[in-house]
């Protein structure tokens, strides 16, 4: 991962606190993220969760 690339995550499940998510992806990473945004989708009758990111 570069610096000041940006990315969207999806995770299979709805998730109440995205930042909650980019905090544990960024400590098992080592590097600094930045949360851009998130929405939820349904996806096939599934609730997914989009979290955009952006290494700093």
């Amino acid at each position: 991962m570069r610096s000041g690339s940006e990315f969207i995550l999806v995770v299979k499940t709805k998730v109440e606190d995205p930042g909650a998510q980019v905090e544990a992806l960024a400590s098992g990473s080592g590097k600094q993220l930045a949360l851009l945004g998130s929405d939820v989708v349904n996806k096939d009758g599934k609730l997914v969760t989009l979290i955009k990111i952006r290494v700093n």
